[in-house]
């Protein structure tokens, strides 16, 4: 076997692929190109010597007596403040009573909730009554009684249980001293626990049970986030592909992103939390501009409504790009992204198996619309799917044992569901995503990508002139390049830009109208006057760059365009200079989920959903935070081998 393996790495074929292999990866390396995109940390040097980086240094830093004042008052009164003592006080003295305890309130609230059921339904003959009120009451028993046998109190319970163990402390990274100072035996509290469960059952004549339930788990986990802004990307990322099945449940996402971002301006102003800015983000500051100037729009006040959000979901970069300063919250967001995209997949399976059979036809294009998970439609899925493909393609490579076997069904669910979208830009960016990954992550594959990529072109090639046709024409009719069978993306541009004629474009559209677009929401305002075409379809028809172009005109071009080429610089610098495998592999998943996001947005733009805009950016922010960390750790020298240790000092 040895003498066989041997005789093959010495034949003349393998010599001489690996020769042009190391001759193409070299040639690249020492290239213009090579230099060019391994420069991060020259540009990051010019831009904190030039003014604007010196202004940003001053402001962080913030010497001045005034801004210590403020920073030292704002902390004092946020320390002091009732509400935050109230609160953390209630929890703690809550974790200190005893399993028993909470026994009797379950207890008590089962049995007057099951006799509120039997007055609604039996004596009063109410309508409204629901079946489920009566399960809660009987879970409420079950439960309570079980808990009637401990005297362990709530905190020890919940620090030595699985719950907090597997869950808590190793996805929301809840700090392991937070709950382990709570003595083990309880305290008896009947004489609140039995009346307030009182209070409780017959509060369930009015609403479900589970209403409560689901409130007091959203007390928590907001009081969670505002403790710990890190939790709440953690959160986001995992929460994020279902939203679209919430009522308002845009609005429910602009809550999730803004609530860590407030307790992140908090604990920012009592300096528990630092903000850097690096010329990365100089861009996506632009960006945050623009994208409030484009509120003064031709569609009036009704541009605002999509301005404000876009804002918000945008500047929750910088919320991710600073607070993730561990390689441990790294792993954990990264993770949250990968177990979200499975599950959102799993949903799209079930969507699409139960389109099948409710019409009994078994075609990938008739049912495509029906695969979206809790995004707007197909596109945006998709979109979300070519950014967490990478992420699952490294835990994949980097997984063992066990964990490769998750992590195997997460990829594979992930590809099964981009093809049942039906998204031809989505399923190109898997093929060439999973490619870029294999020259990136194994230099060796790339004679074998040469010659399967040869024979592709050979078999598109020699195809019959009618296949060729169909071929490019489902390329051209995805492209994002026309409207319709009569109207161009171009011609569309030209007419609203250049053309004399009506309306707003008597006088044509002038430098300023170029360079800075129609502003948000007109293209839905103003495309009536060139096609008959639906808005909405017009909208969806363009592709990213168009989209850009006629909203935002040239300068929102151009700041999308100076954020990839950034992004793009310092992935490749951390990937050639950086030391930590973890962190070079984060940046390989930056480099090809990029690469993938361009590719999908030659064809179709999917900013338009709040979820998919967020999904980006938030993802972006995660590798660069990771890079951040590692060229930290490569300038100062200092690196912690626990991530325990670096946890606890993080929340020092």
């Amino acid at each position: 076997m040895k003498r066989g393996r041997q005789r093959w790495q010495d034949s003349y074929i393998v010599r001489f692929f690996v020769y042009i292999t190391n001759l193409v990866y070299s040639a690249i390396e020492v290239g213009l190109l090579g230099r060019l995109f391994t420069s991060y940390q020259t540009s990051d040097r010019l831009f904190r010597t030039s003014l604007f980086g010196r202004a940003a240094k001053a402001i962080r830093i913030g010497n001045s007596r005034v801004y210590r004042t403020v920073r030292r008052n704002v902390a004092l009164a946020m320390n002091r403040s009732w509400l935050n003592r109230f609160f953390s006080g209630l929890i703690y003295r809550f974790c200190c009573y005893s399993m028993r305890t909470f026994g009797a309130f379950c207890v008590t609230a089962g049995a007057y909730s099951a006799i509120m059921y039997w007055l609604l339904s039996v004596v009063w003959q109410s309508n409204s009554v629901e079946t489920s009120q009566l399960f809660g009451a009987a879970s409420l028993l079950v439960i309570g009684i079980l808990m009637l046998f401990s005297d362990t109190s709530l905190g020890y319970a919940i620090s030595h249980g699985l719950f907090y163990n597997k869950l808590l402390a190793p996805l929301f990274g809840v700090p392991e001293e937070t709950l382990r100072t709570i003595e083990k035996e309880g305290k008896q509290g009947y004489a609140i626990a039995i009346p307030l469960g009182m209070v409780i059952g017959a509060v369930t004549a009015l609403t479900s049970p589970f209403y409560l339930l689901a409130g007091l788990i959203a007390f928590l986990l907001i009081y969670l986030v505002l403790s710990v802004p890190e939790a709440g990307v953690v959160l986001v990322l995992l929460v994020l592909p279902f939203v679209g099945f919430w009522q308002n449940g845009e609005r429910w996402l602009l809550f999730a992103a803004a609530l860590p971002m407030i307790s992140y301006l908090g604990k920012l102003l009592r300096g528990k939390r630092a903000f850097h800015l690096e010329v990365q983000d100089v861009p996506v500051l632009l960006m945050l501009l623009f994208f409030l100037l484009s509120g003064i729009s031709v569609a009036g006040r009704s541009a605002w409504s999509v301005v404000l959000p876009a804002v918000l979901l945008v500047g929750f970069y910088f919320l991710v790009v600073n607070v993730i300063a561990t390689p441990s919250w790294s792993r954990r967001c990264r993770q949250a992204l990968v177990v979200s995209a499975m599950l959102s997949s799993l949903v799209g399976i079930v969507q699409y198996l139960l389109a099948v059979l409710q019409t009994g036809v078994l075609t990938l294009s008739v049912h495509s619309a029906s695969v979206h998970a809790g995004f707007a439609d197909q596109t945006t899925f998709a979109y979300f799917l070519v950014i967490a493909f990478p992420f699952a393609l490294i835990t994949f490579a980097t997984s063992t044992h066990t964990d490769r076997i998750w992590s195997g069904f997460a990829l594979a669910a992930i590809v099964a569901v981009g093809v049942l979208t039906w998204v031809h830009s989505a399923m190109i960016s898997m093929i060439v995503m999973l490619l870029l990954f294999l020259l990136l992550f194994e230099r060796f594959s790339f004679p074998f990508i040469l010659v399967g990529t040869s024979l592709f072109t050979t078999v598109i090639a020699t195809l019959s002139a009618p296949n060729k046709e169909r071929f490019l024409g489902a390329l051209r009719s995805n492209s994002g390049v026309a409207v319709s069978r009569t109207l161009s993306a171009g011609d569309l541009v030209g007419r609203i830009f250049f053309e004399k004629g009506s309306g707003l474009f008597a006088r044509g559209a002038g430098i300023s109208r170029l360079f800075f677009g129609l502003g948000s929401g007109g293209i839905e305002r103003f495309c009536a006057l060139y096609t008959s075409v639906p808005p909405q379809e017009v909208a969806a028809s363009l592709n990213f760059w168009f989209y850009l172009l006629i909203e935002n005109g040239v300068a929102g071009v151009l700041l999308p365009i100076a954020f990839f080429f950034l992004f793009y610089q310092s992935c490749f610098s951390t990937m050639r200079y950086g030391t930590d495998r973890t962190v070079r592999l984060c940046s390989m998943a930056g480099v090809v989920m990029l690469t993938g996001v361009l590719i999908m947005s030659i064809f179709r733009y999917a900013w338009y959903d709040p979820a998919a805009l967020l999904v980006f950016f938030a993802a972006a922010a995660v590798i660069s935070a990771a890079e951040r960390h590692e060229r930290f750790r490569r300038v100062t020298g200092e690196f912690m081998e626990d991530g325990n240790r670096a946890e606890l000092e993080y929340y020092g």
